[in-house]
């Protein structure tokens, strides 16, 4: 079977549109010409790709598997073509690196200072996006390597190391309830108002978990965008967060307007870890990177 790359583009482009028509628009070809190339997939498949109807078309489930596996393809391909590039530029190869703000905030940009000095011809493209978000992005192939957090479960289909612990404290308004305490229990602290990170994301559910654990909601006024926010915020007396420990420290320094308050619960050392797809799969840079990345702890990662 020889598959047609112009082909499976435009499928996967009209499956994300689901529209044959907008579709066909994106790479400049006629409806018909676009719908002819998608019954020959289908014909040599043997499969039924597409259900149309009168408002477009939907995949089917072997149309969102092939789609998946399209755009996984794709960006593995379009990955050839940067690497290609660095070689004849003289580098030696990038790596797409998604990870989420607490890895940012406490240990990568020390962890990846150290990988830059022993590949000095290696380029990493890093993006912060939530955990959900890194664990899509490595599935489909736009991200190599990601750093993501417990905030749910792990899918099956992605190989994960353990990474970097991330210790969390508790900052409040200096005069707050809780200000003059060096320790609380979790508990105790939902019964105040909360600064949030958005809704949704990897703070947002896993701070929702652990305070349904206690049968209590957790009572979020004010949202921000990140922790440098929320201790901003904190600092103007709206609320209390929950943040990395060097975010914490880098705004309690002398005459600031809030405190570091331990909280006694064990969860709040946070274990990130690696993930990527199957490492034979992965560009040298990439597999380099993991195993720089990975704790020494674990199996040493193969080459």
């Amino acid at each position: 079977m020889r598959l047609d790359l112009f082909s499976l583009n435009l499928f996967a482009d009209i499956v994300e549109a689901r529209s044959i028509g907008a579709g066909a628009k994106q790479h400049h070809i006629a409806i018909s010409a676009a719908s002819k190339r998608i019954s020959e997939l289908e014909g040599q498949f043997g499969l039924q790709l597409l259900t149309r109807h009168a408002r477009g078309v939907q995949a089917t489930d072997a149309g969102e598997a092939l789609h998946r596996r399209v755009r996984q393809t794709l960006g593995d391909l379009e990955q050839i073509t940067v690497e290609m590039s660095e070689y004849a530029q003289g580098g030696r190869g990038r790596t797409r690196l998604f990870c989420n703000s607490a890895a940012m905030v406490h240990c990568l940009p020390q962890d990846l200072a150290m990988f830059a000095q022993l590949h000095p011809a290696i380029a990493v493209d890093i993006e912060e996006h939530s955990t959900h978000e890194t664990l899509d992005a490595v599935a489909r192939g736009q991200a190599d390597v990601g750093i993501v957090a417990p905030v749910g479960a792990y899918p099956a289909g992605l190989h994960y190391w353990r990474y970097q612990a991330v210790p969390w404290v508790l900052v409040v308004p200096l005069n707050h309830a809780l200000a003059g305490q060096a320790s609380v229990p979790f508990r105790e602290t939902l019964m105040h108002d909360y600064i949030g990170l958005p809704a949704g994301g990897g703070w947002d559910r896993f701070m929702a978990t652990e305070a349904a654990a206690c049968g209590l909601p957790l009572k979020v006024r004010f949202r921000v965008d990140g922790f440098e926010s929320a201790c901003r915020m904190v600092e103007a007396g709206l609320g209390l967060s929950y943040v990395p420990e060097r975010t914490a420290r880098l705004h309690a320094t002398a005459g600031a307007a809030l405190r570091i308050v331990t909280v006694e619960d064990p969860w709040t050392l946070l274990r990130l870890s690696l993930c990527s797809r199957d490492l034979k799969s992965l560009p040298a840079a990439s597999r380099l990177l993991v195993r720089h990345l990975a704790q020494p702890h674990d199996r040493p990662v193969p080459l």
